[in-house]
């Protein structure tokens, strides 16, 4: 392992289906400090909720509308006595000069669909997502063993973009896919100067300008923008056909 990667240990949550409406079990799946239980009390049709998902999808948000966000689904996610041992393995985890990683198992689809990205940490001040001592990830479990990806630099990856003309029609906001690419551009940028990496972009998410680009570049990475939801209890992406 390269002496800068970072090294993790993790806790691992799982959130299974309500018991009652609004009351969800949680279960510490593997941790530092040990092992819990708690309930995620959270209504996901409650008005406070939904409408700063709304305001969100509109893009009529704020930075304390993101903290407060945060702070709502952090305390649901993490009560007592989870969030006691959340704090004493992250304790542990900068005691050993390594990062938590909290990795999310959120199986009841109807929660799942939420921004918990926005994990916000009222102590620290500070969303989980950009903490220098925390890596925050969604898992999905697979019944297949876990192969290891060895490659030949330059490492591949694919920007996809699907931003289709009609959004409004379907109630999604359009996007503002070029400041993404501007921030993977600038970070990747030195990489790319030594050859360790390779980007491109496909600017129109369409099926059969995938399967070419896949053939073609073959990438290691894709990284999607774009919208996605869950229907029907399945996961979807939002792509574009050829009038885009």
């Amino acid at each position: 392992m390269p002496p800068d990667s970072p090294q993790f240990l993790d806790l691992e949550l799982l959130v299974g289906a309500a018991r009652q409406p609004g009351l969800y079990p949680v279960t510490v799946i593997t941790a530092p400090a040990g092992q819990a239980s708690g309930t995620l009390a959270l209504d996901p049709n409650a008005a406070d909720c939904k409408s700063v998902l709304d305001a969100i999808a509109d893009r009529n948000t704020t930075d304390e509308l993101f903290r407060e966000f945060g702070r709502h689904l952090f305390n649901a996610l993490l009560a007592d006595p989870i969030g006691n041992l959340y704090r004493t393995s992250l304790g542990l985890a900068q005691g050993a000069g390594k990062r938590l990683r909290l990795r999310l198992r959120i199986e009841p689809p109807e929660i799942s669909a939420l921004p918990w990205e926005y994990l916000y940490d009222p102590e620290a001040e500070l969303p989980l997502a950009i903490s220098p001592n925390h890596c925050l990830s969604r898992y999905v479990p697979i019944n297949e063993p876990v192969r290891t990806l060895e490659i030949t630099p330059p490492l591949r990856v694919l920007v996809v973009i699907s931003d289709p003309s009609n959004l409004g029609d379907y109630g999604m906001p359009a996007l503002d896919a070029g400041q993404e690419i501007d921030r993977i551009q600038k970070a990747l940028q030195q990489r790319e100067d030594a050859g360790q990496v390779k980007t491109d972009v496909l600017p129109h998410a369409i099926a059969a300008d995938l399967r070419e680009k896949l053939r073609t570049f073959r990438p290691h990475v894709i990284h999607f923008i774009g919208h996605g939801g869950v229907q029907d209890d399945q996961g979807m992406l939002v792509m574009q056909d050829d009038e885009r």
